[in-house]
């Protein structure tokens, strides 16, 4: 993965490298937060209010904290910050919160995944939890779930997880 060339961290734009999160963040310790990324097209991002509405809804059923950010505006200044090719923009709010947007070239890896996925349904089974139905931080079982795959380091692999009763959750 290419590192950021930009971010946008607690209401300021950032030299990637010149973030820094606590070491006491909830995020950083356990995984506590949620997530978005998202596509910027020509330094836009593409379907913000969809994103942010999702991202509301995940802090709120999981009773994160809202952030004292406006989200949108973070977004939108970042991602203006990118050259005019696609890029992806990760946007993150832990408990405490810590707002930490990262831009990034979309890559090989996104490029090749538009070609198509090798879609595998994971062994492991998820569990009915409040996590499971938002993108949050605690992403621990998704990566070494992929790494244990036997195709798991391919750049068009996707790991389709399932409930208990067979139905696909996220892939």
């Amino acid at each position: 993965m290419t590192a950021p060339l930009q971010a946008w961290l607690d209401g300021r734009l950032v030299p990637a490298d010149a973030c820094t999160i606590a070491a006491d963040d909830p995020g950083f310790l356990w995984g506590d937060g949620v997530f978005e990324t998202m596509l910027i097209r020509d330094g836009r991002p593409v379907a913000l209010d969809l994103h942010l509405a999702r991202l509301a809804a995940s802090l709120d059923a999981l009773d994160l904290p809202r952030p004292p950010f406006d989200l949108a505006a973070a977004v939108t200044s970042l991602a203006h910050t990118a050259p005019a090719a696609e890029h992806v923009l990760r946007l993150t709010v832990t408990a405490r919160p810590t707002v930490l947007a990262q831009l990034r070239p979309l890559g090989e890896r996104g490029l090749l995944r538009r070609q198509g996925l090798d879609l595998w349904t994971l062994d492991e089974v998820r569990g009915d939890t409040r996590l499971a139905r938002h993108k949050s931080m605690a992403y621990a079982a998704q990566r070494v779930a992929a790494r244990l795959h036997p195709a798991g380091r391919s750049p068009t692999f996707e790991g389709l997880w399932l409930d208990a009763a067979g139905f696909a959750l996220e892939g």
